[in-house]
């Protein structure tokens, strides 16, 4: 799962859910973080796991508006939230 890239202070920016370290041509700052969404598709908390410091707000800012599904309309799971890993990437930016 990916969310969709954004540009930040010239950056370009772009969340995945993590399984391994992220790295690649042009990637200057990676933050990762633990993303609880709650039954509605809305962000509920956000936890930094690793980060340099100038970059880890502005990852918060790009997880938190962003827009998840939200949960079927069930009895079954109106109590359910999901847990994501995330590592949000910040790329050089382009001259």
């Amino acid at each position: 799962m990916s969310l969709p890239p954004a540009t930040i202070h010239g950056m370009t920016v772009q969340g995945v859910a993590f399984q391994k370290e992220v790295s690649g041509p042009g990637v200057i700052a990676v933050v990762q973080l633990k993303v609880d969404i709650a039954h509605d598709g809305h962000v509920s908390r956000i936890r930094v796991l690793s980060g340099e410091e100038p970059f880890v707000e502005d990852a918060k800012n790009y997880v938190e508006a962003a827009h998840f599904r939200a949960m079927p309309d069930d009895p079954r799971v109106v109590n359910l939230a999901t847990e994501w890993d995330m590592a949000v990437a910040f790329f050089k930016p382009r001259n």
